[in-house]
């Protein structure tokens, strides 16, 4: 009977997804070859998890059975990830988890039936036998730390649009009501401007998580503006100018930010992305 996989691992593998980029995928491979994991095999693999599970299958890595895994990443720099790990063995240590186990033992309790020997029950049985909702509500105050996020708006073509009413709705939301530090916002920017800021917002949360790791818990960007299949467009004249999505997001990924690694970024864009309309409905 295979392993059952516990929650804190299957977590972790959808983090290192979510934060490596097409570079950090590379580099990761350069550590799996060290490992073992032959040239031809890896280069059929298309992300980090196809990596992550070939090497669990070489039974390199596994539930709590990481010290090879927190090496490859102490080699790539990538010191927050390996804090996401120590997390996820800290969690299969409260669980009973033990590597090399079909499963462990987490509790014992009687049958129904008088005289009857205890029933020892296993991690996924166990599992089975919590109301789902309860299950999830676990997951989830497990997923990401509580507290104060970090909001940055922005909103171009700022007049022509009446962006003023949602600037104020977006900050009274995110400062008054959930106690989320907003940066002052942002208006009518340029390209070159654009990505300068968000490059010192970037910079602020390297300096800031440095000092203080719960400083902020979490990243809201919203930018609103005119927008196209090509992108979010900027304040450039006389040529239309755009500044991509991927452009903004990379900015914050797993290499470029690592302060933010594990926690969570949204990136909120009110602009249109093509010259399709919506079509009014009669009520």
């Amino acid at each position: 009977m295979p392993r059952q996989e516990h929650w804190s691992h299957a977590r972790l593998k959808s983090i290192l997804s979510r934060e490596f980029t097409d570079e950090g995928l590379k580099q990761f491979k350069i550590q799996a070859k060290v490992q073992g994991l032959r040239e031809g095999e890896l280069s059929r693999m298309k992300d980090i998890v196809d990596v992550f599970e070939a090497l669990e299958r070489k039974d390199i890595i596994g539930q709590q059975k990481y010290s090879v895994l927190k090496e490859m990443l102490r080699a790539m720099n990538f010191d927050k990830l390996v804090s996401e790990v120590e997390d996820a063995e800290l969690e299969q240590q409260k669980a009973g988890i033990s590597y090399g186990l079909t499963c462990s033992v987490v509790s014992t309790v009687s049958s129904s039936a008088p005289g009857t020997p205890p029933v020892n029950l296993t991690l996924q049985e166990k599992a089975d036998a919590v109301p789902p909702e309860d299950l999830l509500q676990q997951r989830v105050k497990n997923s990401y730390k509580r507290g104060r996020g970090l909001v940055v708006l922005i909103s171009n073509f700022y007049d022509e649009r009446d962006a003023d009413i949602d600037e104020t709705n977006l900050k009274n939301t995110f400062e008054n009501i959930l106690k989320y530090k907003v940066l002052e916002p942002q208006k009518d920017l340029n390209k070159e401007d654009l990505l300068k800021y968000l490059s010192t917002v970037r910079n602020k949360i390297e300096t800031d998580l440095t000092l203080n790791s719960n400083e902020y818990t979490s990243l809201i960007v919203c930018i609103s503006s005119h927008g196209s299949t090509a992108g979010i467009r900027t304040m450039d004249r006389p040529q239309k100018t755009f500044v991509s999505v991927d452009e903004i997001m990379t900015l914050f990924n797993g290499e470029n930010c690592k302060q933010l690694i594990g926690k969570p970024k949204v990136f909120l864009f009110q602009c249109c992305r093509g010259n399709a309309r919506d079509r009014k409905s009669v009520v």
